[in-house]
């Protein structure tokens, strides 16, 4: 773990990674220049060839406009990203595959199955499971952007998607 601004630090590096994870955000807001097309490239470039990257976002209520807008960022870089909710922790989980996967779910499935360890067993288990129409891990497509523009480091407006989160559930819109 780093404790230093990622894209700092990932410009700084030359280290390849399995797995990098972002969850250096101060809630509520984000800074902008760590939402961009540009640093996901950077994370992308420091990835192993089968390396994902991982962003945890705050997602109040079923008010996902932060966690697509990531998302379609991501997608922007990545071939394949999947959002996996964390229901009882009101967040989104979003993933960046650097090499396409297929159906990623199902490949989760199937890891899962060879997964020894009892907790990571248990919380792939929770990935997987559903009391509603949909699982919690599925895979964020083209067709889920519906015109949403990728932040790149000349127009990144995120205080503007975090203020209008910020407004509805003071509103009384968050459920």
């Amino acid at each position: 773990m780093y404790a230093e601004d990622g894209r700092v630090f990932l410009n700084r590096t030359l280290d390849r990674y399995d797995i990098i994870g972002m969850d250096a955000y101060k809630q509520p807001y984000i800074p902008f220049h760590l939402t961009t097309r540009e640093f996901f490239q950077s994370v992308n470039d420091r990835l192993n060839p089968n390396g994902v990257a991982v962003v945890n976002a705050g997602k109040p209520g079923s008010d996902y406009r932060l966690v697509h807008t990531l998302a379609s960022t991501m997608r922007s870089v990545f071939p394949q990203v999947f959002i996996l909710d964390v229901p009882s922790f009101g967040n989104s989980i979003i993933i960046g595959v650097r090499q396409p996967v297929g159906d990623g779910v199902a490949n989760f499935r199937g890891n899962m199955e060879r997964m020894d360890d009892p907790v990571l067993r248990f919380l792939m288990q929770q990935a997987l499971a559903t009391d509603g129409p949909g699982l919690p891990l599925r895979e964020w497509t083209e067709a889920d952007a519906r015109g949403l523009r990728p932040f790149t480091g000349d127009w990144a407006p995120v205080e503007s998607v975090i203020d209008r989160i910020i407004i509805r559930a003071a509103e009384g819109g968050m459920r």
